[in-house]
């Protein structure tokens, strides 16, 4: 299984977005985390036992005030552990990163996990 496979489908990912998408992005970090931490874990909502694949770490685009400067940049987290555990064969882990990252783009444009459902990427 390649190594970089993490930074291949993210960098196609971010290649097929459309300009202006791609620009609101410019200031968030994509980061590869082998597992989350605790503070990842409780910050999701999930219980103990279930495994996070990514989550984006900041404020949407709709929280933020319209005008004022980003201070820090905000973070998209892909948990590459617990991704390579649950799909093990590289086509699965390759379709999974996409849907995982796809999903926490999403939740940095403001869309909620009912909306992210809605189009089909939980």
């Amino acid at each position: 299984m390649r190594e970089n496979l993490f930074e291949e489908i993210v960098g196609q990912v971010l290649g097929e977005l459309p300009g202006d998408l791609k620009d609101a992005l410019a200031s968030v970090q994509i980061v590869i985390q082998e597992k989350p931490n605790p503070d990842q874990v409780k910050s999701s909502n999930l219980s103990p036992e279930d495994d996070l694949f990514g989550l984006f770490d900041g404020l949407s685009l709709k929280e933020w005030p319209l005008g004022r400067e980003r201070l820090f940049p905000d973070r998209i987290v892909l948990f590459e552990g617990i991704l390579r555990k649950h799909y093990p064969r590289e086509e699965d882990l390759a379709r999974e990163i996409r849907r995982t990252l796809i999903h926490e783009i999403g939740h940095f444009f403001g869309l909620t996990e009912r909306e992210l459902k809605d189009r089909g990427w939980d």
